[in-house]
């Protein structure tokens, strides 16, 4: 049987305590090519006094529509205690998108791992000002940045 792939749990910020209006795109940008696939989903806003509240995908005019083919007020994977911690992270008078993403494209090399008694223990994500400084120094050294 199959497992799922490593599951990450990432939060995408704006400013201003509303979504844009075109937000939608970026769950859909996710999604691009089936490797990666958004498991749950929540808003969570931190408004100007401070206070912290999550919100279903469904709940929020801009994501209503695109909400409904996804189901993730079932899924209840991202609870009270997640939209705690965004909230820590968030400036006040700031909306965030809350994603569990599922990585797909490493499902077949996690199955493989668990069946040799192995797991995933840790995994960093590299900031994109790191890795964008990264390839421009590989670049000046003439080797290939690929």
């Amino acid at each position: 049987m199959a497992g799922i792939g490593p599951l990450e749990f990432l939060v995408v910020a704006f400013p201003g305590e509303e979504l844009p209006n075109r937000v939608g795109s970026v769950l859909r940008a996710v999604e691009i090519g089936g490797d990666v696939r958004i498991v749950d989903a929540l808003v969570v806003t931190k408004d100007r006094d401070g206070h912290v509240r999550g919100e279903e995908l469904a709940a929020v005019a801009v994501l209503a529509e695109l909400a409904a083919g996804y189901g993730f007020d079932e899924a209840g994977l991202i609870d009270a205690a997640d939209i705690d911690e965004v909230g820590q992270a968030l400036d006040a008078g700031t909306a965030a998108l809350a994603l569990l993403v599922e990585h797909g494209w490493a499902r077949g090399a996690g199955d493989a791992v668990r069946e040799l008694g192995g797991e995933l223990v840790a995994a960093v994500r590299i900031p994109d000002t790191c890795a964008s400084e990264a390839l421009r120094r590989r670049e000046g050294s003439g080797r290939p940045a690929g």
